[in-house]
Order: C-alpha cells, then structure tokens, then sequence
C-alpha cells in the first residue's frame, strides 16, 4: 500500500458517545481509510496521543474538562505539526479567530447531514496527506544532507532563487568555497565567470541551475568552466535533478560537480549511481513516460510495458497518434497536456487497464513537454466490478426474499442492510432499519433476544430460534459471516414466517383429538361386535356347511383389514414429531426388510442425513414400498434418491392416472379394487406432519414418483 493511501488514524474527542459512534460510521462510509478511535475529554485524548499513533484529532469545541482551543494549544506543545480539525456545533468568528492563532489545522461546523461529514472525511485525508508529505519532505531533506556528507563527490542543493542552501566538505574542493563562502553567492554570481570550453559566456537560460528549474528534468554532463576565488580555473561536470514539493512544483535543484580536470574516482562513482537509477526505473511496476511538443515519445520505460505488449523504449520516436490510433481518449488527454493542464485518464489497453497521469512540465526549450504515469489497475477494477455485481445480486435477493426478511448487521450490532417481503407485514421498510439496533425497533423482550443472538454469532457460534412480533409467528436463523465458529465483524439474520404453518399444525391437533376419538370407536365399538359375529361363524360352520358362509367370512376380513388400516391412519394423525438426525439409507433399507417383497428390489441413491421423526419415516417408507408393490409387476424396482429441497420414493410399475394423482391421498382412495385406501393418506399426513410438501408425478422410468420438498438437512 502507498504511503498516500495508508490508513488514517483519527482521535475524535467529544464527551457524546452516540456523536462519536455515528462520526466513525459515517467516516468510514465516506472514506474507507479512516479508522476512528474516541476520547471522551481532553485529559482522555491526551493520554492516547502516544507517538505515531494518531494522524489527526478531530475535537468538539465545548468538553467536559476544557474547550477545544486550549486541548488544540496542549497537542500543539506535543507535536507542533499534527492535523488537528476542530468539528464543533458552536460557530462564531471569535472561535474560528482563536483556533487559528493556536495553529488549528481546519475549523468546520457540525450538521446532521452526509455531507457534512464527507467535507469533514475530505479535509481529514487532505490535512493528513499534506502532513504526510511535509514529513516526508522534512525526511528526505534529511536523508539528503546525510547522503551528501557521505557522498565522496561534490553536492550542492539551491533553492528556487539559486542560492546555496547545502553544500558537503568536498564542495570546498571542487568550488574553492567554504559551505558558509558560498551561502552567499548564487548559481549565476559574476565572480564566478562562468563560460563554455570554449571561453564564451553561457545565456542564463542555458545554465543548468535555469534549464533544471523551467524544464523540471535533470541535466547531465554539462560542461563548463568557472573561477575560483584564487583565480585558478575550473572545468566542472555537472549533473542537475530537480526536487519537487506536494503539488509537483521544482522545490530545489540538486547537483553533483566534478573537477574534470582530475578525473578520479567521483567520475566512476557518478555513473555508477545513474547505472543504478536506471535500474531502479526500469523495474518500477508502471509505465514512465515522456513526449515532447510534437506529441512524439522521447521515453518509455518500466515493468508494466509488457502488460502493454511493449518493451521499455519500443515507442520512443514514434507519435503518440500512431501508436494509439485506435484509442481516442489517450490522443485527447495528451493534447490536452500539450496545452498546458494536467490531465488523468482510466483505459482498456490489450485487455489490461491502466489509470494514467499527464503532467506537463511547461518549458519551450526542454525536450519532453509532458512526462506520465501510468499504473496498471486491472486486477482492482476486476475485483471492484465483481464486488458491485454481487452487492446488486445480494441486494436484489434480500429485497424480494419471501415470506420472511433478510438482515446483515455490524460488530455494534446495528443494521447495515435489510429487506424482504415480509417487512411490510409489520409496517417497517429497509431504511427504517438500517443504522439502527434491535433496540430501536422492537420491544424489550424480542430486542434483548435478538442482540443476545447477535452476539453470539458474531462470537462465532450460530443461533436458531422462534419469536412472535405483530401478530405474526416467526422462526429465526442467526449466522456469523465467516468461517464456523470464528470471530467475525458482519452477522446474517433470516427471518421465515411460520404463522400460516403453525396455525396449520394446530389445526391439526385439533384433527388428532378427533382422531384419537374415532380410534376409539375402531378400537371398542367396532372391532368387539365384528370379533362377534367372527366366532359365531366358526360356529355356524360346525352346524352347517354352507356357501354363503364364505362370503360372510369374506366380508368379515375385509372389515377387520379396513378397521386395522383405520387405525394405523388415526394414529399417524395423532403421532407426536420429534425430529432428529437420521439417515435415509438406513432408514430405508431397514424398512425394506420389515415388508413382504417378493421378487422386487430396491436401490438407495442418496447418502443424505436429514432430520425427521425416525419412527414416522419408517411408517413413510414402509407405505410407499407396499403401494409401489401392491400395485405393481412382482419384479418391480424401488428406487429412493435425492430431489431439490429433500428426496424422493419411485417404482417403475404401472404408474397413477393423472386425473387421480390429486386424490390417490386423500383417505380412502385407491386405485386397486382390493385397496384401503389409507396407505397414501398416511404418506400425505406423516409429511404434513413434518411440514414437507409432497408431490406425486410420473417417474424416469414410468411408474409413480413421490417426492418430499422441505425437508430440513442435518
């Protein structure tokens, strides 16, 4: 990460907690470099003021212990250069006056608005990049004057007006001039008698202090002579390189001079170090740049040519409308460059994309009239365009989730975004959430249940439970957004609304005590009088033989059998669910084993866990293997699988009419003459039951498919 995109460290001091949590919120939103830590007072922020950990402070006016002024003057006893933003709800010019006479770096008054708090995350990135590169200036100029004390060559810097500002111990060497001799002489003084080899003077514009300063490039290799105050004359070699201030302004000029007349080893030492910058420029990972007033390339360097399909100096001489005679955008910024204004551009090159920097360098006489940058941004702008693709996604899931709601919330347990069809059941929107705590929403009761969730999902542990709000029933999933069971920042709640089924399963209960009843009267008032008339038939026939005495046993049986399959359908409506954890492979094929299959076969094609009540399962299996070989070939085949949202049961025999695949379950209906009826039905119910949603279609390979949707994985 550059330094210039670093993150910022910002004190915010205010004795409101909320102010200062709601600054960090929008802060962050504004800018995503601030990181906000607050203080409550003045005594508070100045025992976090350690060294190099605050870029800046941003301080109310009125604290509890001091104003804003005087903790501005304390910081300032610290540090005398640390940006410091007074963000007050009390304007006056008196204040404003104040600040500013105690060194305040930027004065803006509060408001309840974004945009006040993107002025304020603006100037907070500006005074810290500024403070940034007054520090980094103050550290160059530092490392410079230890460089040129160490350097064995001659190094003198001069300022803009051409005055000595630094020279090393071999300048008096080179110059014939103590340091302090020569700070007060400029580059152009006459006793120097500057001339060319050949003893001519030299126009001031081509001297190379001048031409380093309008052109903004270095110069290498001049030549030329000077007196020394002895009057013993010099031949220097001069090599020149601009410094540049925050706004890219020449700041001063730094030049290394070489007594040629003694080519020594500062000759070897000089190229030596130009071997090295040319180096280092041909590995940075950007294109450097340069072209001149015709708009042709006079350089091209760096890695991030080959991005580009070029090698470092392939364009240099060639027009920039030739190379990029397919790119409008480029040819419009380079001319606006040649004309003077900085220009900036973002462009699909060879499938790469560069961000570039035009920056002319103003002088008629200097070979290159507009130097840039170009950073390849590829991979950022990739990541940049999934990462919006999937927000909209996200969102536009979130917004129409059914029946139920979606929420996403933060490490302070506020919402940072929430939707769903089912917001509008309750009076509430999207905005009326987001920013806020369960807390500001809902009742105490329901409140402290969520932020507990909250919490703990954030910890890294998931939570599942179920809450009643505004008439509505609901069953609630808190997850963390990361990895199980570790720590997170960002949480997921989804709401479902079970009102509608939970008013079913009472319903249903309601169904079950009247179907413990009619057990009853299977059980007693049924089975009793027909266990009569079975064993007075066993004494008819020892009296008579008669014909008519076997259809009575018939009929007999048959109602034993409908009264026992009457039964088992009462009890599956009456059964209590207890869902655990179980397999449906051997859950099936243990059922498979527990019914009379003759010839036929089974095949498991799923190995999923799933929860459901295990007995109730069984009764579920156990049914439809009898269905699908009672009505069908002895060889038929039963094949158990996964289907989306659960899993299915299938045979392969003479499959059910569609006109009767919505009544086969209904209790009673079956499409053989000697059928009950209440196998399906008990299907229909045990699923219920369960709240899956059962479907009968045809199967692959004919026959008849049941399939189970709904069903909750373990």
């Amino acid at each position: 990460m550059s330094a210039d995109r670093a993150p910022i460290r910002v004190l915010h001091v205010d004795d409101d907690p909320d102010l200062r949590a709601l600054a960090a919120e929008m802060l962050a939103l504004e800018s995503g470099r601030v990181e906000t830590v607050g203080a409550t007072d003045a005594a508070e922020a100045l025992a976090a003021l350690d060294p190099g950990t605050v870029d800046c402070v941003v301080s109310d006016y009125e604290l509890v212990d001091t104003d804003g002024v005087e903790l501005l003057r304390r910081v300032r006893e610290r540090d005398a250069s640390l940006p410091f933003v007074l963000f007050t709800g009390k304007g006056s010019e008196e204040v404003a006056s104040e600040a500013i006479s105690a060194g305040v770096t930027d004065y803006l008054q509060k408001g309840g608005g974004r945009e006040t708090y993107a002025i304020l995350a603006n100037r907070i990135e500006n005074a810290v990049e500024a403070h940034r590169a007054s520090t980094r200036a103050e550290d160059r100029q530092r490392r410079l004057e230890q460089v040129v004390e160490t350097v064995p060559g001659c190094v003198v810097q001069l300022d803009r007006e051409g005055r000595f500002v630094l020279a090393n111990d071999r300048a008096e060497e080179v110059l014939g001039l103590t340091e302090s001799a020569l700070s007060t002489r400029t580059y152009d003084d006459p006793e120097w008698r500057i001339r060319d080899l050949d003893g001519d003077p030299i126009p001031d514009e081509e001297l190379p202090f001048r031409r380093v300063l309008d052109t903004g490039e270095p110069v290498e290799g001049v030549r030329h002579a000077i007196d020394w105050p002895d009057g013993t004359r010099k031949v220097l070699r001069v090599n020149g390189a601009p410094l540049f201030d925050g706004a890219g302004e020449v700041a001063s000029v730094v030049f290394s001079l070489t007594d040629v007349t003694e080519r020594l080893r500062d000759r070897r030492e000089l190229e030596a170090m130009h071997d090295r910058l040319e180096t280092l420029v041909s590995n940075l990972p950007v294109v450097l740049f340069g072209i001149d007033d015709s708009g042709t390339f006079t350089l091209s360097e760096g890695k991030g040519l080959a991005a580009l399909g070029f090698d470092p100096g392939e364009v240099v001489g060639r027009e920039v409308d030739e190379v990029y005679a397919d790119v409008p955008a480029i040819r419009e910024d380079v001319a606006r460059a040649l004309d003077g204004e900085p220009a900036r551009g973002r462009y699909d090159l060879e499938g790469s994309v560069f961000d570039v920097v035009y920056e002319p360098v103003g002088s008629s006489r200097a070979e290159t009239a507009v130097v840039g940058v170009g950073y390849d941004v590829t991979e950022r702008t990739r990541r940049e365009t999934q990462l919006q693709r999937s927000r909209e996604q996200h969102r536009t899931l979130v917004e129409n989730f059914p029946n139920g709601g979606v929420f996403m919330f933060d490490s302070d347990l506020r919402y940072t975004l929430a939707g769903g069809e089912g917001l509008a059941s309750v009076g509430l929107t999207s905005a009326d959430f987001e920013g806020k705590r369960p807390s500001d929403l809902f009742p105490p009761a329901i409140a402290t249940e969520l932020e507990d969730a909250y919490r703990d999902a954030l910890a890294g542990e998931p939570r599942a439970f179920e809450q009643s709000f505004a008439g509505h029933h609901y069953r609630v999933r808190v997850v963390p957004v990361g990895e199980d069971g570790t720590p997170t920042e960002t949480g997921l709640a989804v709401s479902q609304n079970v009102t509608e089924r939970r008013n079913r399963r009472r319903e249903l209960r309601r169904q079950n005590e009247r179907l413990e009843e009619f057990g009853d009267v299977l059980s007693h008032d049924l089975r009793n009088p027909l266990n009569v008339a079975t064993g007075r038939l066993e004494l008819a026939r020892e009296e008579c033989d008669n014909e008519h005495l076997d259809d009575v046993e018939v009929a007999l049986d048959r109602c034993l059998e409908l009264i026992s399959d009457l039964l088992a359908f009462a009890h599956e409506g009456t059964a209590t669910v207890e869902p655990t954890p179980v397999s449906l492979d051997d859950v099936a094929r243990d059922c498979w084993r527990t019914v009379e299959t003759g010839g036929a076969t089974l095949s498991v094609e799923t190995d999923a866990r799933i929860r459901a009540d295990e007995g109730g399962l069984k009764q579920l299996f156990e049914n439809l293997f009898r269905n699908g070989i009672d009505h069908g070939p002895a060889d038929v085949s039963v094949v158990v699988g996964d289907c989306p949202g659960g899993f299915f049961v299938a045979d392969d025999g003479p499959g059910i009419a569609a006109d009767l695949r919505e009544t086969v379950f209904d209790a009673g209906v079956s499409t053989a003459s000697d059928g009950t009826g209440f196998g399906l039905s008990i299907v229909k119910r045990i699923a219920d039951s369960h709240d899956w949603d059962v479907t009968l279609t045809e199967g692959d390979r004919g026959g008849t498919r049941v399939e189970f949707a709904g069903v909750e994985t373990a």
